[in-house]
């Protein structure tokens, strides 16, 4: 039969994908081409699909005795060398007569079953209105009657509800908690007779609507947004070509930004201006659009060379080092080689990478890791090589993916304990058997709509409790925490902000500070109780162009950076002080080295340090995480500590099982430490990320940040996003508004409160494949956040996305 399939696929490297159809033109077979490891072990791939119709043994009494189309596929790995056969991604989908997707369940090879991931109910219009999870949870969704959804109820009988009202084109977006018709969280929208948004408005103090805050779009003909009006009333303007492609930006400060594109639509050029001077940043393509050469406003060029498939096959850098890279038939990335190191990447199966090696330039091996992962393709456990050890880690999640165990490389145990998806319990005692005592757990609370209200640490010695309680706004803004230690208060702080979500005040114990800002939301006066003031100014890039009145002063000692090929610091000296680092095979840092001291550090898939060793590989520290930070730390004696933070993560007391106060911090608001006392070794601080004191830097994965300067040493990877010129400066840190946002990853501000709901997500989130592609997903979700163009209930409703299409 002459269906126009395709039969074959041939890429230019000669590698051929083979497609196999029966004869109603459903595929049953993907064969991707062989390929060979960096060991030359070849293998063969394909994808494999068998259809019947069948009902599930697994539905539920709606769906029972439904007759679907079911489909069996999986991933067939063959060893050509012993023809050993190996199966991954073993799934069973049901489909009714619709189209619609019923039921998928999942081959856990771990627990040795077939797993339902998720089953859904359908309206009589084929709508789907339930949904349940691998672990009982359960929502549901009702739709208004022109077919739009318009209620969401989730697994604890909350309801997010949009009302649409067609004259005068508006809807209403709104939470309420189970039980009751209160509303929260009210925002409405207005559009145009296009349907554009042309207005939200919210109500911080719901339910009196007398001071709402409101931002504005208006959009040309072609539905592209000419001006956002911000709800502190500042106006950026946006122009577009004919073909609909940005090409300038001018800001509430008038300061421009133009786009330039090469006739494939490729940006060519970047011009930032304030009127007196100009920047450009230009990129140069071949003739199929693939960048060949990168120039800074400086001049100083990165020259780019891409293989026949179209990926970088070498890259000369400003310091014009070249990198190569090759890769296997299935275009994944096998070797990467500097002028004095390289990476040798292996593969096995289709989860995700195997084993890294990492060469010096003698081509000795000086680290190897290696992978293991559970049927959804999650990390299972890790091997780290290093010097003469080996370091093992491993991981255990429910059937949703939820992360429930983390045991470190010296046997320590984290245990985690869920409520309908919501993390409720941390088990910190090291102990691999499950507890419910109060002294081995902390135990989180959250108001119905899931912002976090408490967090109870384990019961001290006297019986009392450590709690940490968090109070909001009706935007889900931070208003106060308190830490409290019984009925005694530790530390209160409280909040205030301008309407664009800046904070403008902050009080504690020392009294009340208040900040002002641009507008462009960026940091420019602190008045501090005192009366002290300071105050900053910006260029167009986002540079730091004055400082007045600040007491803290820059180290003008002389000091020498020394970096590797890839950009990490290897090296700090000055004439007092001086500090050598290390990094693994994943680009973690591995080691610091200092006239005093080796600590080795060990990570969990967050890139989160859980415990330290030192140069004997004897542990030092073990770290117990929450969600986003650290809960409590276990020294190699025994003793257990607790950490207590402000409202923007900063730890401001470490305190010990007794209660008592061990170490107090306090910083400015660039992460500068002010004042400190210490009587344990600590090296979480500012932001909870570690400090190094030789340096002075914030250790944040991706690169270094200075305080002193409020900007990163290195370059970020991250080239920011055209409609925002503020995240083009790839060293400023967090826009420059640090009160407001953190940078847990290195290479993207976001606000602290999404870094806990990212925590949460990271811990389970499906389809994080390998360490390459977590750091990417959080990346790629903080913009979002960072943007506001997702909040936490579409996070929430996006991960529900995933599990329904794994």
């Amino acid at each position: 039969m002459l269906s126009g399939l395709i039969k074959t696929e041939t890429d230019h490297n000669g590698n051929t994908t083979s497609y196999t159809f029966d004869k109603l033109g459903r595929i049953t077979s993907l064969k991707l081409p062989n390929y060979n490891t960096v060991d030359s072990d070849s293998y063969e791939a394909e994808q494999k699909y068998e259809y019947d119709y069948a009902t599930c043994a697994f539905f539920d009494t709606t769906n029972a005795n439904l007759i679907t189309t079911s489909i069996y596929s999986y991933i067939q790995y063959k060893d050509l060398a012993t023809g050993t056969i190996a199966k991954y991604d073993e799934r069973e989908s049901f489909y009714d007569g619709f189209g619609n997707l019923r039921l998928q369940d999942l081959w856990d090879f771990d627990r040795g079953e077939w797993v339902v991931q998720s089953q859904y109910h359908y309206d009589n219009l084929a709508r789907p209105n339930y949904f349940i999870d691998a672990e009982g949870n359960s929502s549901t969704f009702a739709y208004n009657p022109w077919g739009i959804l318009y209620k969401t109820v989730d697994p604890h009988a909350n309801v997010y509800q949009t009302d649409y009202e067609l004259i005068p084109r508006k809807y209403t977006s709104y939470f309420m908690q189970q039980g009751t018709t209160t509303r929260q969280n009210v925002v409405e929208t207005s559009l145009d007779q296009w349907e554009q948004v042309v207005q939200k408005k919210a109500y911080p103090n719901w339910p009196n609507t007398a001071d709402p805050i409101w931002e504005t779009y208006t959009y040309d003909i072609n539905g592209n947004a000419i001006t956002h009006t911000d709800p502190n009333g500042n106006t950026t303007n946006y122009a577009y070509d004919q073909l609909d492609r940005i090409t300038q930006v001018i800001d509430p400060l008038n300061q421009t930004t133009e786009y330039q594109y090469t006739v494939l639509g490729e940006i060519k050029s970047i011009k930032q201006s304030d009127g007196a001077k100009n920047w450009i940043t230009s990129q140069e393509y071949d003739e199929l659009a693939r960048l060949t050469r990168k120039a800074a406003p400086s001049g100083a060029a990165e020259q780019f060379t891409p293989n026949a498939l179209g990926l970088l096959q070498q890259r000369t850098d400003l310091n014009q080092n070249t990198f190569s890279y090759t890769y296997d038939a299935h275009k994944r990335e096998i070797n990467k080689t500097g002028p004095a190191s390289s990476f040798a990447y292996t593969y096995y199966h289709p989860l995700g990478v195997t084993w890294i090696e990492q060469y010096n330039n003698n081509a000795q091996l000086i680290g190897l890791q290696g992978f293991n992962y559970n049927p959804k393709g999650q990390i299972s456990y890790t091997i780290q090589y290093s010097d003469a050890y080996n370091h093992q880690t491993y991981y255990a999640y429910d059937k949703t993916g939820s992360l429930t165990s983390v045991r470190d490389p010296f046997s320590h145990t984290t245990l985690y304990g869920y409520n309908k998806n919501r993390l409720t319990r941390v088990q910190i005692n090291g102990s691999a058997t499950a507890s419910t005592a109060d002294a081995a757990n902390a135990r989180y609370e959250y108001y119905p709509n899931g912002m976090l209200k408490s967090v109870t640490y384990p019961q001290l010695t006297d019986g009392s409790y450590l709690k940490a309680n968090y109070e909001y706004d009706d935007l889900n803004r931070l208003t106060k925490l308190k830490n409290t230690k019984g009925t005694q208060t530790l530390a209160e702080y409280t909040y205030t902000y301008d309407k664009n979500g800046n904070i403008t005040s902050i009080t504690d114990a020392a009294g009340t500070t208040t900040y002002t800002y641009d507008s462009l939301n960026r940091l420019t006066g602190i008045q501090r109780p005192g009366g002290e003031t300071i105050a900053y100014t910006y260029d167009v890039r986002g540079n730091r162009s004055t400082v007045t009145n600040d007491t803290w002063s820059v180290n003008l000692e002389a000091t020498n950076y020394t970096y590797n090929e890839w950009d990490q610091l290897t090296q700090y000296q000055t004439g007092t002080s001086a500090a050598a680092f290390q990094y693994g095979p994943t680009g973690l840092r591995s080691k610091k080295i200092t006239p005093t001291e080796t600590i080795r550090y060990h990570y969990n898939n967050n890139g989160e340090v859980i415990a330290e060793s030192n140069a004997s590989n004897t542990v030092t520290a073990n770290y117990i995480w929450g969600p986003d930070r650290v809960l409590s730390k276990k020294e190699a004696g025994g003793n257990q500590y607790y950490y207590l933070y402000n409202g923007h993560g900063d730890v401001a007391q470490i305190v010990d099982t007794s209660g008592n106060p061990v170490n107090t911090y306090s910083y400015d608001e660039w992460g500068n430490i002010l004042s400190q006392t210490e009587q344990i070794n600590n090296p979480f601080k500012y932001a909870g990320e570690i400090h190094d004191p030789e340096t002075g830097l914030y250790y944040l994965r991706a690169r270094y940040y200075d305080p002193s300067l409020g900007r990163f040493i290195n370059k970020d990877a991250y080239e920011g996003d055209i409609t925002n010129p503020l995240t083009l400066n790839q060293y400023s840190y967090v826009y420059n508004n640090p009160i407001k946002y953190i940078d847990p990853s290195g290479n993207i501000g976001i606000r602290q409160i999404d870094n806990f709901a990212m925590g949460l997500l990271a811990s389970g989130i499906e389809g994080i494949k390998d360490y390459k592609t977590l750091p990417t997903a959080i990346r790629e979700i903080s913009k979002a956040i960072s943007q506001g163009s997702i909040n936490l209930n579409d996070l929430a409703k996006a991960m529900v996305h995933l599990q329904q299409n794994q």
